[in-house]
């Protein structure tokens, strides 16, 4: 009895180490607002796959609901990404073009 809660505590000690190489991981490579978005679409999805599999034995509808809220979250994701504005290539204008002359970046008169 006493190998089976050593190694039981042993295996959640393990997962618990990785789980916290892996967040502080992604800590440093994503921002902290899309991590805890990411945190509450995970916990809003496993949420209602226990309720609706395991409490009410609903499985085809657990699926359901948690694919529709994976689809919403990537959507949201998809519509709600900053767009960079086009890319301007070479000079806008003859005059952008022209090299400056000494005086002009020196501002003297005439």
């Amino acid at each position: 009895m006493a190998g089976i809660w050593i190694g039981a505590t042993f295996g959640m000690v393990l997962a618990d180490g990785v789980a916290i190489g892996v967040g502080a991981l992604l800590h440093t490579r994503l921002p902290e607002r899309f991590l805890r978005a990411l945190a509450g679409v995970l916990f809003l999805m496993f949420g209602l796959w226990i309720l609706f599999d395991s409490a009410l034995g609903l499985r085809w509808v657990a699926v359901a609901v948690t694919a529709t809220v994976a689809v919403a979250a990537i959507g949201l994701v998809i519509i709600r990404r900053p767009r960079k504005p086009p890319a301007v290539s070479g000079p806008q204008s003859r005059l952008e073009s022209m090299p400056e002359s000494p005086r002009a970046r020196l501002a003297i008169p005439g």
